[in-house]
């Protein structure tokens, strides 16, 4: 049984914008913003916490990209556990099929049935980890 899982609109806080320039994209304007939402899985809600700026085009600190990457807290509160440990994953994490990859990802999901017992398979991990790939805000969306 697959779960039910939805999630709220984006609140978030745009600190300020400021014209940036890097070699691969060249002249941008970077959005400093905070977002949050809520995911409710089943019926249990839990806080979703983004900011953008934490990601770099050419790997440079000084030309930060407008990309939300997951925070664990921020004015909002703190990002729930749950999402913590499956932003630790990558998708390919559920493709791998070997005894010491099995015991982490069981580790995981151990964790995670801890905090939601919702969450009891291997399956239903990978589901909220998807829906939590593609909740992630994205700062052209917003009315800044």
């Amino acid at each position: 049984m697959k779960l039910e899982i939805t999630s709220s609109e984006f609140e978030f806080t745009h600190y300020d914008t400021s014209e940036r320039h890097s070699a691969s994209s060249g002249d941008y304007e970077f959005f400093n913003v905070d977002a949050w939402n809520s995911i409710t899985i089943n019926d249990k809600t839990y806080c979703a916490s983004y900011q953008t700026g934490h990601t770099f085009y050419d790997g440079d600190m000084h030309c930060p990209t407008n990309d939300f990457t997951l925070l664990y807290a921020n004015e909002a509160g703190n990002t729930h556990l749950i999402f913590e440990l499956l932003n630790e994953l990558s998708g390919s994490d559920f493709e791998i099929d070997n005894a010491k990859h099995n015991e982490f990802m069981n580790d995981t999901l151990k964790k995670i049935m801890d905090e939601d017992a919702n969450i009891n398979s291997l399956e239903k991990m990978e589901q909220v980890y998807f829906y939590l790939c593609n909740n992630c805000p994205d700062s052209y969306d917003l009315d800044l």
